[in-house]
């Protein structure tokens, strides 16, 4: 198994059998439990790209249970303590490690008269922990099952293994958690039904008036649920409804605006008497995005199997039986699916793309030629060069993250690769900002060029499928060449093969380069600007110069 999928345990107190809990609930790494005589050595030197450390309170020094009155030698621990952080932080971004910490807990403790002592540990370390990791917040782990039940004093004693069974189960839902995140096929879209789930009662019987959203003990609780999936739309993602209901009756509710969710944070509604397994499927038509990156929240167990039966690629979630359970559920389970912290201005204006994409592919069936069709869109490309894209280097990384189709090398780059090329006078980045009358696409093209000799090697060319099919590549090129025009420099372009990017194959021999050679799963095209006349684009795009 490779450095990415293990996982690097190390507590300074015996946490077994946790690696075994682990497994038997995800089996995505490959576990190590570390020496707990050795944590900040082991954890400071490893290679592993996943590691969770917990420095518990117990027993961060020899003799911290001893000498609990000793304010100076609680300083003591507290100095080092802090210098072993720095150097794990230091070391985490140098090696792109994911480095999880369990923050102190002092309740344990909180009844001794040495409290004042312990409290200057704890405070500095979560302090920094919180500020630098990821945490597992362990107060609050404890609180949710109980002292009594989270700690066995006759165990830490005889074994130095204080935990239970029970805290150590809930402490490994936790780290699975943290850890799985980024390995989770991330979803795009969230589809909730309506009755008894983003509200409480049935609007076609009971009435507007009745169902229950707000200002109840149980309203408060669809509330809260409706605010979590508008905290995920605001995030980037797609919003859509799907319930047997009048959309007429609906439509008249969204649009009053009384609710959370409503007519312009929701992408599309789908109220008729369908199967919504149908509805789904159009859903997925209509917004041109696969199904395994949907998720369904129902809480009709019917409406859960047809679902389950009919699209099994569809992760599906049934509202809890008892409703007071339901807002943690969803904060709990369902959001993990849609992490995204680090969102780019693309990602925020998600849901104004997809109702703007709608609206083109209604224009789109008015024209029979598809050159027409792109012409009447209005298309503005805005590029950019060089230092302009450095207020953009979260989306650059973000396009060599996610694309797959239009991509030529799929190359992938992280936000510090980008800063060393936006310092490289040998490296060249251009960005290309789409936008149409019906809307802006956003930064959607990246070209990046690696000049050596009388040589431009083209690193990476890749488009968002967003733009796709709006022959916009040969326009972002024209402006990149008009940009490196010299005699001196050819253009050397290369196409590796994916299973995803066979549609870009022949894109090098469309844009008048040569093939120079072919192998299994690569093709090398060179341009020679003292050879050839470069034919410009035809489209009508208007093209503007990036500030």
């Amino acid at each position: 198994m490779n450095n990415e999928k293990k996982l690097l345990i190390c507590s300074n107190v015996t946490l077994n059998p946790i690696d075994t809990i682990i497994n038997e609930k995800e089996k995505i790494f490959d576990l190590e439990i570390g020496d707990f005589d050795n944590i900040w050595i082991q954890a400071i030197n490893t290679n592993v790209k996943n590691i969770f450390i917990h420095c518990d309170i117990l027993n961060v020094g020899q003799e911290i249970r001893s000498k609990f009155n000793d304010s100076q030698y609680c300083k003591k621990i507290d100095k080092f303590l802090i210098e072993q952080l720095l150097k794990l932080k230091k070391q985490a971004i140098a090696k792109n490690q994911n480095i999880l910490f369990s923050t102190m807990s002092e309740a344990i403790f909180s009844n001794g008269n040495f409290y004042k002592n312990i409290n200057l540990i704890t405070q500095n370390f979560n302090r920094f922990v919180l500020k630098n990791f990821q945490t597992i917040n362990l107060d609050f782990l404890i609180s949710s099952v109980g002292l009594k039940n989270s700690f066995r004093s006759s165990n830490f004693y005889r074994y130095s293994a204080p935990y239970t069974i029970n805290f150590l189960e809930n402490l490994s839902d936790c780290i699975i958690k943290s850890f799985t995140r980024d390995h989770l096929i991330k979803k795009k879209v969230l589809i909730l039904d309506c009755d008894n789930t983003i509200w409480k009662g049935i609007l076609g019987e009971d009435g507007e008036e009745n169902i229950e959203y707000k200002d109840t003990s149980i309203g408060n609780c669809f509330f809260e649920v409706q605010q979590s999936a508008i905290n995920l739309v605001k995030k980037g993602v797609l919003l859509c409804l799907c319930t047997k209901n009048n959309h007429k009756d609906l439509e008249k509710l969204l649009k009053k605006n009384l609710m959370p969710i409503n007519m312009k944070n929701t992408t599309i509604i789908k109220a008729n008497w369908n199967d919504k397994s149908e509805n789904i499927k159009e859903i997925a038509k209509e917004l041109n995005l696969g199904i395994d990156s949907f998720i369904f929240v129902d809480d009709s167990n019917y409406e859960i199997s047809e679902v389950r039966s009919k699209l099994p690629m569809l992760k599906v979630f049934k509202v809890p039986e008892n409703t007071y359970d339901y807002p943690g559920f969803f904060r709990n389970n369902i959001t993990n699916f849609f992490n995204n912290d680090n969102l780019t201005k693309e990602d925020k204006n998600r849901v104004n793309y997809y109702k703007n994409e709608i609206k083109r592919t209604e224009h789109s069936s008015k024209f029979k030629d598809k050159n027409k069709f792109i012409d009447s869109l209005k298309l503005k490309l805005k590029i950019f060069s060089d230092n302009q894209n450095k207020n953009y280097i979260k989306r650059i990384s973000q396009m060599t993250q996610k694309t797959n189709q239009f991509n030529l090398t799929t190359k992938r780059y992280k936000e510090q690769d980008i800063k060393k090329f936006l310092k490289n006078k040998n490296i060249k980045i251009f960005t290309g900002d789409v936008s149409d009358k019906f809307g802006d696409h956003g930064k959607t093209i990246l070209v990046i060029l690696k000049k050596e000799n009388d040589f431009y090697f083209i690193d990476t060319f890749l488009m968002s499928c967003r733009v796709i099919g709006r022959q916009l590549e040969k326009v972002f090129f024209d402006s990149i060449f008009k940009k490196i025009k010299s005699k001196k420099h050819k253009i050397i372009g290369t196409y590796i093969q994916t299973q995803k990017n066979e549609q870009v194959k022949g894109l090098y021999k469309k844009l008048g380069f040569h093939m120079v050679q072919e192998k299994k799963n690569l093709a090398e095209f060179i341009f020679d600007p003292s050879k050839h006349v470069y034919k410009c684009s035809e489209r009508k795009i208007k093209v503007i110069n990036g500030k």
